[in-house]
């Protein structure tokens, strides 16, 4: 009776592919999935910013290596543009809830390291290196990073009863299926601060001063997954990755789906 249902549904309205509107039975197309600009090295081993291919420079970028951050390593999926924008916006904004397990897939695949330069301080495969790292699937490299929980971004109260969800939470659920780490609730959102939109990197940064709070005792002493769907300016990541930290997490990592960065940021020099 189900399918049947199904069927009907169907016909009346044909399944469309979330980025391009395309009739399709997956919720992103193919076509679509195809174009999407996954960020490969050559990128900064701690925060991840995709550097000029054709430049020449160190393996940190200029604020890594002149500021101490507050997490070990950052990485995101792909840039933050065209096919994968769009399919993110109609995920938050539009509330295609059932997207979030195809975008979650995705966070995994920043663990296929094939090609990247292992590093202490950047890699993804928590110490695995050569012939071993490679025989292992993204997912089985990061279960094996030693990661202790996944913590995603929380949302504020009257933002998460606006949309339904934490698209964060969503993503963080499904990288947690798929490699047996648990999502713990361990950051809290104190205030409900102005949209980061629009904002420029400093009042980004104001913005987000003082929002959040760590349950200490669901991170002290614990190697944590922070998980986000989108690093633009990095400034609200930085500010949880910094409260973790005062609450005595061990590590923190950040992962998140998408980042804002133009097609040739500079290397370090």
């Amino acid at each position: 009776m189900v399918s049947v249902w199904k069927k009907l549904l169907d016909l009346l309205y044909p399944p469309r592919c979330a980025a391009c509107g395309i009739p399709e039975e997956t919720l992103l197309c193919g076509r679509c999935q195809a174009l999407v600009e996954r960020i490969r090295p050559p990128f900064c081993l701690r925060c991840g910013l995709p550097f000029d291919p054709e430049a020449k420079g160190g393996e940190l970028c200029a604020d890594c290596r002149s500021a101490k951050q507050p997490f070990e390593m950052a990485r995101a999926f792909g840039r933050h543009h065209g096919v994968l924008r769009e399919t993110l916006h109609s995920f938050k904004y539009d509330r295609i809830r059932a997207l979030g397990p195809v975008l979650g897939k995705f966070l995994l695949e920043c663990f296929d390291d094939s090609g990247e330069k292992s590093h202490s301080v950047g890699g993804c495969d928590g110490g695995l290196r050569g012939v071993e790292s490679a025989r292992l699937l993204p997912s089985e490299k990061l279960r094996a990073s030693g990661f202790d929980i996944i913590c995603p971004v929380p949302l504020h109260p009257v933002r998460l009863r606006e949309r339904g969800f934490n698209q964060a939470e969503v993503l963080a659920g499904t990288v947690s299926s798929a490699v047996g780490i648990g999502v713990v609730e361990g950051l809290e959102r104190l205030r409900l601060t102005k949209p980061q939109t629009g904002l420029d990197p400093r009042a980004r940064r104001e913005n987000v001063r003082g929002a959040f709070a760590a349950h200490t005792a669901k991170v002290a002493g614990r190697r944590i997954l922070l998980v986000d769907d989108v690093w633009t300016t990095g400034a609200t990541l930085v500010e949880c990755a910094k409260v973790l930290t005062r609450a005595k997490a061990r590590k923190v990592s950040i992962l998140t789906l998408t980042r804002a960065a133009g097609p040739t940021a500079p290397a370090a020099i």
